[in-house]
């Protein structure tokens, strides 16, 4: 059977000019549960020619139908840049997503995760929300629960706890959130000290799917949150709603499984090199699916 390719239908008056025109954002990854509304994401662009581009694309892949992109007949005056805003309609319902847009010969993977409803089986395992983000990474299996008895599954690795890198701030990016609905508050703690809290996972009445999508969005409205870190060794914390979970297994929690969070080294992210990066996935109930939110820990080292 013949796959059809869908095209944009947009000039194609600067194709010339490809040199000057430079996409500025390597992927693309969304989420959205059929029916709902759901957010775009921004994919920038910069002129960095001398003259004016109108620019043009094309829509490529098994998917390509279920992605739509907004702007991209517009003019790109000599020097300016341009975000076109990309959309999700998941048209297959609960599945990953993935096509790609090409803009003047550079190609950009878009990749998404659809969903039928919120919540329960409806929610993406581990693995496929990696793979929507762009992360190579063996999470220990490929359905939506985990094992939860060893301290380390798939590639993952058995730390407790993290060192700061001297000179740099520590940064922490919400990439996913699988749970119920509420504002959900992280930060790291110290042996035998209090937990300091750094951001909070905003509830859903801004926006409808805060509790079920990626790159969920942060009290305050910032994408990431930048801190200094402790001088001693620290866990970091996640407080759902039955319990807190911890990367250091010994804190005391009302959780009733040994490990209420993985850890696992991050060596590359929507095909940008990574060092000294790690995504911590956390489990609020005792299901092990370990999205009930999902972060990407920066400049740290384990202890």
């Amino acid at each position: 059977m013949k796959i059809l390719t869908p095209l944009l239908p947009c000039c194609l008056l600067a194709l010339a000019h490809a040199e000057s025109l430079v996409v500025a954002t390597p992927m693309i990854s969304l989420s959205a549960v059929k029916g709902k509304p759901a957010i775009s994401i921004p994919l920038k662009l910069r002129n960095t020619g001398k003259t004016t581009l109108t620019m043009s694309g094309e829509l490529r892949g098994r998917d390509g139908a279920a992605f739509r992109v907004e702007g991209l007949c517009d003019i790109v005056a000599a020097g300016q840049t341009k975000d076109l805003q990309v959309h999700l309609d998941p048209i297959r319902g609960k599945d990953l997503y993935e096509a790609e847009l090409v803009i003047d010969g550079t190609i950009v993977p878009l990749r998404g995760i659809g969903l039928d409803a919120f919540e329960g089986k409806n929610e993406p395992p581990l693995d496929r929300i990696v793979k929507a983000l762009g992360i190579p990474l063996d999470v220990g299996g490929t359905k939506l629960e985990l094992d939860v008895k060893p301290e380390a599954i798939g590639q993952g690795v058995a730390v407790k706890r993290f060192k700061g890198i001297p000179g740099t701030k520590a940064r922490i990016t919400p990439l996913a959130r699988f749970s119920p609905p509420g504002e959900t508050p992280f930060g790291w703690v110290v042996k035998e000290g209090q937990p300091k809290e750094i951001g909070v996972l905003d509830d859903s009445t801004k926006r409808a799917d805060n509790h079920q999508c990626l790159f969920p969005s942060l009290k305050g409205n910032a994408t990431s949150i930048s801190f200094e870190a402790p001088p001693e060794a620290f866990a970091i914390y996640m407080k759902g709603h039955l319990y807190t979970a911890f990367t250091d297994a010994t804190l005391p929690t009302q959780a009733k499984i040994p490990h209420t969070i993985r850890v696992y080294p991050v060596k590359d992210f929507q095909g940008r090199k990574m060092k000294n990066c790690y995504l911590i996935g956390c489990e609020e109930a005792s299901n092990g699916d370990y999205q009930d939110a999902v972060f990407l820990l920066e400049n740290v080292t384990p202890e």
